[in-house]
């Protein structure tokens, strides 16, 4: 073989090998973070047994993961989309509706979203708060100096087998949260238990009863 064609033939292979150990680091690194993901959602946590707290922190995890896993998808590290890889984490967290695995997608990426306008998960002092479960201080726009705490939804005293789903988890600046009335029937919240039924998440009888008493204080009898 002439000199010349056997560098080709090696810089050939090394550029084979490096492609493959690279493809081999990037599935590696997927599947290390399909577990993280997972573990912080996982569908145990819905149990009424956990404390509310606990679930809230594993939610604000999940988030940390998810802006970590963004972050590797910019720097090409990993290449799967975002929704395919959410989809991936809570299959094996053991949900199996199509819809709720949507609904809770929407959820993680609307709330990471918002993290991200107030200027929270591209900071370390954020991550390191939402990692240690506590409430990150607000750092841009009309709520700057506020912090951001986990909400409902759909409130606690209107369905309390909701608390810890982690579709029904909404940020919020906590001085509008304090405002917000515990069995308030706002459109959104009538939205949202409409969407929770879909999945019977919430029964019937219960959506219909929060309906008629929406309807009821929309248009107030004499």
């Amino acid at each position: 073989m002439q000199p010349v064609n056997r560098v080709l033939l090696i810089l050939i292979l090394i550029g084979v090998g490096s492609y493959y150990w690279k493809r081999q680091q990037s599935s590696a690194e997927y599947d290390r973070q399909v577990g993280a993901l997972a573990s912080a959602l996982d569908r145990r946590f819905l149990a009424g047994t956990t404390p509310p707290a606990q679930a809230e922190s594993m939610f604000r995890r999940a988030l940390v993961i998810l802006s970590d896993y963004r972050s590797m998808v910019t720097r090409g590290r990993i290449g799967t989309g975002e929704i395919a890889y959410i989809e991936d984490a809570l299959t094996a967290a053991g949900y199996t509706s199509d819809s709720e695995i949507t609904l809770i997608s929407r959820s993680l990426r609307e709330n990471l979203t918002l993290c991200e306008q107030m200027k929270i998960s591209g900071g370390s002092e954020g991550i390191s708060t939402l990692l240690t479960g506590q409430d990150p201080l607000i750092r841009a726009g009309s709520f700057k100096g506020d912090t951001l705490i986990v909400g409902r939804r759909v409130p606690p005293a209107l369905v309390p087998d909701l608390v810890n789903h982690p579709a029904n988890f909404a940020l919020t600046p906590s001085a509008p949260a304090a405002l917000i009335w515990p069995f308030t029937l706002s459109d959104a919240t009538m939205s949202a238990i409409a969407e929770f039924k879909s999945m019977d998440l919430v029964d019937a009888a219960t959506a219909l009863n929060l309906k008629q008493r929406a309807e009821l204080l929309r248009n107030p009898k004499p």
